[in-house]
């Protein structure tokens, strides 16, 4: 394992985590107001008959989707990079097992 080629893959993953992430933030504060627009249209007379309109709509169910997908790419990418931090931490850890095996076998 090189530990370059990990940081490598940590560089090159920050511009779309950063944008992963931002998007994730920005699709969370939309999610009140796709909620809140749908249930101005319902035609319901109640608050809970407007909120089951708003959460059943297509226009929020399709909003969910696009959330759900950004979130799995931002999970994936998260993931991935933790994992080539874990792999450089071993690495580190096994160079310190070497240097010590070194030592005592000298």
């Amino acid at each position: 394992m090189n530990p370059h080629d990990e940081i490598q893959l940590i560089v090159d993953m920050i511009d779309d985590y950063a944008y992963l992430d931002g998007k994730l933030a920005e699709l969370e504060t939309q999610k009140s107001a796709i909620k809140a627009l749908e249930m101005k249209n319902s035609s319901q007379p109640s608050i809970a008959g407007k909120e089951m309109d708003a959460l059943a709509s297509d226009a929020f169910m399709g909003f969910i989707q696009q959330l759900e997908d950004v979130k799995q790419k931002h999970t994936s990418l998260k993931l991935k990079i933790e994992t080539a931090k874990l792999k450089v931490e071993v690495w580190r850890t096994e160079q310190a097992t070497n240097r010590q095996m070194e030592k005592i076998t000298r």
